[in-house]
């Protein structure tokens, strides 16, 4: 008997047991809480580099304390490791929920502070297991507990799917009777964080005339006084390409990760794929995704196998897992380098790629979101790639505006070599849109929401030209007529060439604050 228990201890004490695979098992929550916030706009086989990671570290930790059981008395020493890996992987969040803290909290976001924090609650929570005896009523609870974690994402996840299919689906109505031998093909070209001339002139102080006389060159009408919605990206691109303001399409409360499918699979692509158009978009890192027929998603990467592990939901899902974790605290030149590299090539990759789609004989819609002129600065103006400036995303901060001006020469440059190409290639009837998502931000918000505000200017004014290729009436009367803002873009546009009934909405601002984004001030006008 004694003999049976001694195997049965050795069993248990042998490194590869059922422990081992128990704390990896358990230790996934930090992959489980990233794929759960963006499983509608990435492939699975992105997780595999994330969750590799975390295998690893887990087992080096278990590995460790498995060495050392004996000495420092690690009775649940599985357990142990579990804890060291979530905490490690879901530090970052911790961090930048502090950071954004404006109370008392607000001063634990320093890593000197938190470290250690974080490092006392770990030793007192394995101290604490040390005193769980594994045939307890205790030790039943934990194991439940750490199952029950790692599953409540995927819980809370039944109710998004069912809410955002609804939202997705409702009011895509097509137009009957319309003859499609004329159809246009459509491209909406956006430059994010492209403000307009006059604000560019005013604020940053730089005379960006010549990039626009360059679109009138072409045949561009440009509009003089333009503005967006939001000064946010993902308020300002759901908007317009939904034909509606998007905190009138969302009523419950709206975060960024709940705006890129609004972005991915829009109601302008929906009714225009009614119709027989092919959806081309680009790769931009919000969280764009392929899920339905006569949908091209163009990958930055030639590889179609390596993209799907390294392709982007916000900025890169690699780097947002990195983000997340106790890896936020190193600089290391690895990731600064792979971070560059992936933002540099996604905004060439619509340089690069772009003219070739306009070849081909389909029946298009493009969506390219350039994102640039926007932080972070990777260009100077002769296109050298580098970090010429971090992007912190606080108000004023990383907007810098000489490195801005330097940006936005090279993508001047580059942006009319594009549209010329755009319009040779592209035989048939075509519309071009190019627009900024919003504009600048290098001025301090001073919490006034008036029109008059400098900063409301700055951050409002966009970019906003359109190219028609065929000379007929519509062209004329929206020519005439380009004065409105962004979200009313595409209703003008099917209004004219697809006979739609939409009646313009009334140009409004929303200021959306980056740390309440769903709480939504309207610029007055006084």
């Amino acid at each position: 008997m004694v003999r049976k228990e001694n195997c049965f201890v050795m069993k248990e004490n042998n490194f590869f047991s059922k422990y081992l695979f128990i704390a990896l098992a358990l230790s996934t929550y930090p992959v489980t809480i990233l794929y759960t916030s963006n499983f509608q706009n990435t492939n699975l086989f992105m997780y595999i580099i994330p969750l590799g990671i975390v295998y690893l570290f887990t087992t080096i930790v278990y590995s460790i304390f498995y060495l050392l059981r004996n000495k420092l008395g690690l009775i649940n020493y599985p357990f142990a490791s579990i804890i060291v890996s979530i905490f490690f992987f879901t530090y970052g969040i911790y961090y930048s929920f502090l950071s954004s803290q404006t109370n008392f909290l607000g001063l634990l976001s320093s890593h000197r502070f938190l470290l250690p924090i974080i490092v006392i609650i770990i030793i007192g929570l394995t101290y604490l297991l040390n005193k769980i005896n594994k045939t307890s009523v205790k030790y039943n609870f934990l194991l439940i507990f750490l199952i029950t974690l790692n599953l409540t994402p995927f819980i809370n996840l039944v109710d998004k799917i069912f809410i955002d299919y609804k939202n997705l689906h409702n009011n895509v109505t097509a137009v009957n009777n319309y003859s499609f031998k004329d159809a246009p093909n459509i491209y909406f070209i956006i430059l994010d964080g492209y403000g307009s001339e006059n604000s560019i002139k005013s604020f940053l102080k730089y005379d960006n005339s010549q990039f626009y006389n360059q679109l009138k060159e072409i045949g561009f009408r440009v509009q003089d006084n333009a503005v967006s919605n939001y000064n946010r990206t993902s308020f300002s691109l759901s908007s317009t390409l939904n034909l509606n303001y998007i905190n009138r399409i969302i009523k419950s409360d709206i975060y960024y990760k709940d705006l890129e499918r609004y972005i991915s699979h829009n109601k302008v692509a929906k009714i225009l794929k009614s119709y027989g158009y092919s959806y081309y978009f680009f790769d931009s890192g919000f969280g764009l995704k392929k899920t339905e027929k006569n949908e091209f998603l163009i990958n930055t990467k030639e590889n179609y196998y390596t993209d799907l592990f390294f392709s982007s939901s916000d900025n890169d899902l690699l780097n947002v897992f990195l983000n997340n974790s106790a890896f936020k605290i190193f600089k290391n030149p690895f990731f600064s380098d792979f971070i560059i590299s992936n933002y540099a090539y996604k905004v060439l990759n619509v340089y690069k790629k772009l003219p070739s789609i306009a070849k081909n004989n389909k029946k298009k819609f493009v969506f390219a979101h350039v994102i640039s002129p926007h932080p972070p600065f990777l260009f100077n103006k002769s296109g050298k790639i580098g970090m010429y400036g971090i992007d912190n995303e606080n108000e004023g901060v990383g907007w810098n505006e000489k490195l801005y001006i330097e940006q936005l020469k090279y993508i001047n440059f580059k942006t009319i070599i594009l549209l010329n190409k755009i319009i040779k290639n592209d035989k048939k009837n075509k519309i071009i849109l190019i627009q900024g998502d919003h504009g600048s931000r290098c001025k301090i918000n001073n919490k006034k929401f008036l029109n008059k505000e400098n900063w409301v200017n700055e951050q409002f004014h966009i970019l906003n030209a359109i190219y028609i290729s065929k000379n007929d009436n519509s062209k004329r009367k929206i020519y005439e007529n380009w004065n409105y803002s962004s979200v009313n873009t595409f209703r003008i546009i099917f209004n004219e060439y697809f006979k739609s009934n939409y009646s313009n909405l009334k140009d409004v601002k929303y200021y959306s604050d980056l740390h309440e984004p769903y709480n939504f001030i309207q610029i007055k006008k006084k």
